[in-house]
Order: structure tokens, then sequence, then C-alpha cells
């Protein structure tokens, strides 16, 4: 197609300008991306988590020291990540019939498989109990490293808790729950 424009009487051919300011725009296309064009983070994983209690709980409360393991498999929108581990301890007043305190800011720091690290700190916990089952939602910020103002939405579940282990020494000593975990951002 012929472009002309009719100027002072004369004719002009503006290809060569047409052709300048598409070359220009491809360039800064490929140069520039806004903020909108920035890939959405997405990770989701499910695991398991390991837990001991020392002492174990019993029907009384009392002080008890936690330590537990995180394991998960994931799937993510980086195809390095296909897992990861976190874990951590702590000491609280547990009994098999009390719900844990909720307590937000705790920090926890995950291993990504790929060797990365992402450093969180919770903003939001609950806990319910459905059919003896204890889920744990939480919801963290991560502060710094992979991933680094991203939201972190965790869930775990634990199972009924057997009361007749609750009745006498040494009491629940271990659970292992099913965990889920989505990262987005």
């Amino acid at each position: 197609m012929h472009v002309t424009l009719h100027t002072s009487g004369r004719l002009r051919d503006r290809r060569p300008v047409a052709l300048l300011v598409a070359l220009a725009a491809l360039a800064l296309g490929t140069a520039w991306n806004p903020p909108s064009a920035h890939a959405l983070d997405l990770t989701t994983c499910t695991g398991t988590e390991n837990a001991t209690y020392t002492p174990g709980e019993l029907l009384t409360t009392r002080s008890t020291a936690v330590a537990y393991a995180n394991t998960y498999s994931c799937t993510s929108t980086d195809p390095t990540i296909t897992g990861l581990t976190s874990g951590g301890s702590y000491t609280a007043d547990l009994s098999c019939l009390s719900v844990p305190t909720l307590t937000t800011g705790m920090r926890h720091q995950i291993h990504w498989n790929n060797g990365d690290t992402s450093n969180t700190t919770s903003t939001e916990r609950a806990y319910t109990t459905v059919a003896g089952q204890t889920i744990e939602t939480s919801v963290s910020h991560v502060d710094s490293g992979k991933f680094a103002g991203d939201e972190v939405v965790q869930t775990l579940t634990n199972p009924a808790l057997d009361l007749l282990r609750c009745l006498a020494e040494p009491g629940v000593t271990s659970k292992q729950g099913v965990l889920t975990m989505t990262v987005t951002g």
C-alpha cells in the first residue's frame, strides 16, 4: 500500500516515516515492559508435616517442646522449583484437648529444592476442628528471598487423636499431618 499525504500542493511518500515509527514502536515494546506485564508468581505444593512432642500431650496442659519438619512437592511458574523443606521448634502449653494459641509474627524460612530460600512472617492464623481433625490455616508474607513480596497460604490438617493415648504417659508424642501451600504474587 502506498501512503501519501498532500501538503503544500505536493504529494509526499510517507512509507519511510511509517517504517521508522513501526520499528521504534517494536523496539520500545521489546525493551520496556510495563508493570502489568510482570508474570504472576504461582507455586502450589502438597506434603506432610512430622511433629514430635516432648513430653507427649496428655489430657492435662503442660509445657511441651514441639519440633516439626515439613516436606513438600511443588508445581511452580518457576520451573526450577519442584519441592521444599521447612521446619522449626517452639515450646507451648499444650494438651490433647487444647487449641494452640493463635500467634502472628512467627518467622519461618523455606528452603526450596533449587537452593533458594524465602523468609516469611505470619500475618493471620486460624484453627478449626472438623470431625476430630485439627485444621490450621496460616497466611504469611514473604519478607525476603525467593518470591519476596508474595503471599503464602498454608493449611495443615492433623488426623483425629487417639484419645486413649492421652490418658497416660508417654501421651501423644508425634503427629503426621497433611499440608497444602500456595505462594501467589
